[in-house]
């Protein structure tokens, strides 16, 4: 038999020493294992998961856990340390007050309450007040559809342009305030208060720019104003040239042309204008005056306005008066509950963008949640760790 090389004789020993290592290796791991097992069995915890918790921080066995924390069960002292609180006293009697975690308590020093009921309370009755002042600013916009009348003045104006800018500098006050304590203390309070308060914000910029979008009207209302004057003191079935119109309006006469088109395509019951011709015929007659004109246009323009602002109940589709809403929270049709986002307080209606947690179902406006979802990542209801996937899409189109 050949003689092995030096070369296979060196590779024969480092195999027979790699294998020599991997074996000792998997001994002692198997040992290691041995060995928790026994410290666990002698370390007087009741679960395994407990023990090797306790031994990362440094816990030998239950005997040291319970003089060094003061604990007789490892759960409690879990929920102490995911309190927030330092000292197991302080723990204990934010308990003994209702609060679970040093959050609850210190929010509820700021509003000086000293139990969780009371402050369950209190926030119930801001977010309900808070809640009507919202219904309250959507009639509010509702009731500027109507202000394009002829009737509507500047001075009305200015002071609901006043009023609005000081409830933008209030809101945008208490959103910063909100914010700082979401941020420094995890408020989750104040993240709702923050969503709810931006919602404002956003009625009340609209309602800005529906105010403004008036002002610029003024000029053009004033000389609607003169025209249907002048028409209105014609004689019924009368044919008169626009050139006359004009000379009585005092104004140009493309100008009145273009006056006379908007108004008898508003009011068509006051008269006919024949364009082609350009002879203005009225149509109404003596009695039917100024006042009754306007009444019209104003009850043509409500109407359009209900027709924008119609809500519909998620449920069973029932259109829902905003009166209702002031006396009942529930449909008049199918007697269910109308539903609230959580969130804003706001109520939920059909073709709204509504999103539902999948673990709890509780339903929210699909912007407030996606908002809360990214800043918190639990649910507001459930307290479940959640991300988008968690949120369906309701579907009651149909």
């Amino acid at each position: 038999m050949a003689k092995k090389s030096l070369r296979q004789r060196i590779f024969f020993f480092e195999q027979l020493e790699n294998f020599r290592k991997k074996n000792h290796n998997q001994l002692k791991e198997r040992i290691d294992v041995h060995k928790r097992n026994i410290s666990y069995i002698l370390s007087g915890f009741f679960k395994k998961e407990e023990y090797i918790e306790a031994v990362s921080e440094g816990f030998l066995n239950f005997k040291e856990f319970r003089e060094k924390t003061g604990f007789s069960h490892y759960s409690n002292y879990k929920k102490k340390l995911a309190s927030g609180f330092f000292t197991r006293k302080e723990w204990e009697e934010a308990l003994e007050k209702g609060f679970e975690s040093k959050d609850e308590s210190n929010l509820a020093r700021r509003v000086k309450i000293n139990h969780k009921a009371e402050l369950v309370n209190l926030f119930t009755k801001e977010l309900q007040e808070a809640k009507d002042g919202m219904i309250l600013l959507e009639v509010e916009i509702r009731s500027f559809q109507k202000l394009i009348s002829a009737e509507f003045d500047k001075k009305r104006l200015q002071g609901y342009k006043s009023e609005i800018i000081v409830k933008q500098n209030l809101l945008e006050k208490m959103s910063e305030m909100n914010k700082t304590l979401h941020v420094i203390e995890h408020d989750d309070f104040a993240l709702m208060l923050l969503i709810f308060e931006n919602k404002r914000l956003k009625l009340l910029q609209d309602i800005s720019k529906h105010l403004d979008w008036i002002e610029t009207r003024f000029p053009y209302l004033e000389k609607w104003n003169k025209v249907l004057d002048v028409i209105n003191s014609f004689r019924s079935k009368i044919p008169v040239q626009l050139d006359r119109i004009a000379e009585l309006a005092e104004l140009d006469q493309s100008e009145v042309e273009q006056l006379l088109i908007g108004i008898v395509s508003e009011i068509p019951s006051v008269g006919e204008y024949l364009q082609r011709e350009q002879v203005f015929i009225k149509k109404t007659k003596s009695e039917d005056d100024l006042v009754s004109l306007l009444a019209e246009m104003k009850q043509r323009q409500n109407a359009e306005a209900r027709h924008l602002y119609k809500r519909y109940c998620l449920n069973c589709g029932f259109e829902i008066a905003s009166d209702d809403l002031q006396t009942s929270s529930k449909c008049a049709k199918c007697n269910e509950l109308i539903p609230t986002c959580y969130i804003c307080r706001g109520h939920l209606y059909k073709g709204d963008d509504v999103l539902i947690e999948e673990n709890c179902g509780s339903p929210f406006h699909k912007r407030h949640i996606l908002e809360w979802v990214n800043v918190r990542g639990i649910c507001p209801i459930c307290k479940v760790r959640i991300n988008t996937k968690s949120l369906k899409k309701i579907d009651r189109s149909a």
